[in-house]
């Protein structure tokens, strides 16, 4: 209830006026408003930022200079993204039309290249969502226009970034030999060998004409050596996935099942070791089709209960966020366009009191769905544990001698606080089998391994944010890495699951 309530008085904000806000914000200069807004976004208040960069982006004039324009052009990309991330994909197509004709109309070709990028990775993710042919082609067109206008004006990075995106699409669609083009005029574009990324696109670049002319083996050697030009941290794990993926298509293309299946095994491992539940349902997934085609029907299916399990789990957080996101767009239209019709004081508390009475039907229709939605998971989680459970060997005295030895481990120790700490190490450290301390956590916890750790780190977690004696000098990251988190957005998405919000509102929260 209470993440709700901040939901609907737009979070970091909810105890000033919304009159007072957006006046005082409007009357902004377009460079404070920014730079506010990508504070806010530092502070990953989205909501914030979003507001400041709308305001920011609709100050665009005529008369303005061209240092403004670019500033209101920035903002409406930034503020494409945020809708974007808010899943107002429609709201984030209409912000990057403003800008590409803002640019168009000011003759600022320059800021297309990061338009056409965030438009390019819109339109992919439509097509995804709703895949049609003619989506997939925008997508692609979009990106076709980010390399080249990036060629034009030596923007090398953007460059880098846009060979990669046409790279992956057009080698996931196998027709690599539609962007021949793009792979010669990369290839003699002298980009400089200081520029970030270098080695690691120019392998990528070779493997690409590779695989244009078939010739898998070699691409598989660059491939390879992309590998080894990323450095070996959490952050880059998800570029490591993408070349894993890649080495694996090639196998998949040349019908070499065995070796499809080395490597996917690679990635689905890189996936869970890092928590990477969105690559590693993809990676169950390929593993069932894979193990199918070799003709392991036990191996198919194991994967396959494994990927609807976490197609699952991903689903009821997705969506949950989705409505709570779809919830404060649709204020946000709201607000924008009532705010516009109002002139006095009067008026204004009208439309306060509106708010507030609108927010509360919400809130209340949210939250008894909210609870039957939790009641019937409930069932259904009690459901699936006896079916899974309905064959062991555990005894009920075992299990409780086992939850104590667990506890003590979970409660004693320190051990649970290292990022490479999983279910395996607890098993060993409790003197038994992975998938008995599994069950004992399903059933007498009522979570799983995951959920119970992350909990547990949670906890710590916020001991030491409020800790000003032995951490007053750390930041959040730092913390969140103490306990065992292994980055900022693992972090933040389990505190604000288990505390319904976020690090830096409890922070605030205990120190008023």
């Amino acid at each position: 209830m209470y993440s709700l309530l901040q939901l609907v008085a737009f979070n970091s904000i909810a105890e000033e006026n919304l009159n007072s806000i957006y006046s005082r914000w409007n009357d902004l200069k377009t460079d404070s408003l920014f730079n506010l807004g990508k504070s806010f976004l530092e502070k990953e208040q989205r909501d914030s930022a979003l507001i400041c960069f709308s305001i920011c982006g609709n100050k665009a004039t005529t008369e303005m200079s061209k240092e403004e324009k670019s500033i209101c052009i920035n903002a409406l990309t930034n503020s494409a993204r945020l809708y974007f991330c808010f899943y107002d994909y429609d709201k984030a197509c209409q912000q990057l039309i403003k800008a590409i004709k803002l640019c168009d109309e000011s003759k600022m070709d320059k800021e297309l290249t990061g338009i056409y990028m965030e438009q390019g990775a819109l339109m992919m993710t439509y097509a995804q969502q709703r895949p049609k042919q003619q989506n997939f082609k925008e997508a692609e067109e979009a990106y076709r226009k980010s390399f080249w206008n990036a060629l034009k004006h030596k923007q090398y990075s953007s460059l880098i970034t846009a060979l990669f995106n046409l790279g992956n699409r057009f080698y996931s669609a196998q027709k690599i030999e539609e962007m021949k083009e793009e792979l010669d005029a990369f290839n003699k574009a002298n980009i400089p060998p200081t520029e970030k990324s270098y080695d690691y696109i120019m392998n990528f670049h070779h493997a690409l004409c590779h695989i244009a002319d078939k010739n898998y083996p070699q691409a598989r050697y660059y491939f390879n050596r992309q590998l080894q030009c990323i450095p070996n941290e959490f952050r880059n794990n998800i570029l490591k996935f993408q070349v894993y993926a890649n080495i694996t298509k090639s196998f998949v293309i040349e019908n070499n099942t065995d070796s499809a299946i080395y490597y996917e095994e690679i990635m689905y491992d890189l996936a869970t070791k890092n928590n990477m539940i969105d690559a590693r349902t993809l990676s169950a997934s390929a593993l069932s089709e894979l193990y199918e085609t070799q003709g392991d029907s036990i191996k198919s299916s194991e994967y396959s209960i494994i990927a609807l399990q976490l197609k699952d789990s991903l689903m009821s957080v997705n969506n949950l966020d989705e409505v709570n996101s779809l919830n404060f767009i649709r204020q946000l239209h709201e607000e924008e366009s009532r705010l516009n019709s109002y002139k006095n004081k009067n008026q204004w508390l009208i439309l306060v009191l509106i708010i507030a009475i609108t927010a509360i039907i919400i809130i209340l229709y949210l939250w008894f769905n909210l609870k039957k939605r939790h009641k019937n998971l409930t069932i259904q989680n009690i459901t699936k544990k006896i079916i899974k459970y309905e064959n062991s060997s555990l005894e009920d005295s075992t299990k409780q001698e086992l939850k104590e030895k667990i506890t003590h481990v979970l409660t004693q120790t320190d051990t649970i606080y290292q990022q490479e700490f999983c279910l395996t190490q607890l098993a060993e450290l409790c003197n038994s089998k992975s998938k008995y301390v599994s069950q004992v956590i399903n059933e007498l916890y009522g979570q799983n391994f995951t959920s119970l750790i992350n909990s547990l780190r949670v906890e710590e977690a916020c001991k030491r944010m409020v800790d000003k004696e032995n951490y007053g000098t750390w930041t959040l990251e730092g913390i969140a890495q103490s306990v065992g988190f292994k980055s900022r957005v693992t972090f933040y998405n389990a505190f604000k699951k288990h505390k319904e919000m976020s690090p830096s509102e409890y922070v605030q929260q205990h120190n008023s």
